[in-house]
């Protein structure tokens, strides 16, 4: 399967110097907290043709555990290289609406992370932290978070399933954001696993759906705490 178009932008963004962790940020690094809130919601969006007949259809999924893989799935990439410490105070999020005054752009959802980095298991000194991030399937309506997207077209590719997030590292101790980068991405899919309502989808079609969000995390995690040299930098402490 090939990735959308906006995977490699997404990327060249995160290619840049601006993505890198300064050598002075990373050597404060020591006891590291993962935490996830993007995985909760799906986007089944329709985006017209002409412009008009759109649709789309924003459910709960937490039966696809999306947050755990990941936690999971970063947690795997930084031990060995920081000590990675599990969270056992419940962190409170809350989702916005574009009617929200301190909802814009990327910034839909509202992360209470722990003062002083006390995560209930001891503290840390840095939050990695996954909150969802802005993309635009086909180069057209806005999403936020996990999406299927679909759009009628002559194009080979009418279907894609993906995810929009940010990867954020926050300095625990003084809760002040040290980098994010934008991670907006999404893999060309089969038409066959597109309904308009997330209720009309058959198991093997979130089966489907769930494998290639799956497969998405796994092409870009790893990438992108590269390229922020979050992973690869240093010896392990």
């Amino acid at each position: 399967m090939k990735y959308a178009i906006f995977l490699m932008l997404g990327l060249s963004l995160a290619g840049c110097a601006s993505a890198e962790l300064s050598d002075d940020q990373l050597k404060g690094i020591h006891r590291v907290a993962v935490f996830s809130a993007v995985g909760d919601t799906l986007d089944m969006r329709e985006i017209p043709l002409f412009g008009i007949g759109g649709s789309d259809d924003i459910v709960q999924i937490p039966d696809f555990g999306l947050d755990r893989y990941i936690t999971d799935k970063i947690t795997a990439k930084l031990t060995g290289q920081y000590q990675v410490v599990a969270i056992k105070t419940p962190i409170p999020v809350k989702k916005g609406a574009p009617d929200d005054d301190w909802w814009f752009g990327h910034n839909t959802t509202k992360v209470d992370l722990p003062a002083g980095g006390d995560v209930g298991n001891g503290k840390v000194d840095t939050f990695v932290l996954i909150e969802p991030g802005m993309g635009f399937p086909f180069g057209a309506d806005q999403v936020h978070g996990p999406f299927v997207a679909h759009h009628p077209s002559m194009a080979p590719v009418e279907t894609v399933v993906g995810i929009a997030y940010d990867i954020v590292i926050v300095d625990a101790r003084t809760g002040k954001e040290l980098k994010r980068v934008g991670v907006p991405v999404a893999k060309d899919a089969d038409n066959s696993i597109w309904q308009e309502k997330f209720s009309a989808l058959t198991p093997s079609q979130k089966l489907a759906i769930n494998t290639l969000l799956h497969q998405v995390v796994d092409v870009t995690v790893d990438k992108v705490l590269e390229i922020m040299k979050l992973a690869g930098a240093g010896e392990p402490t």
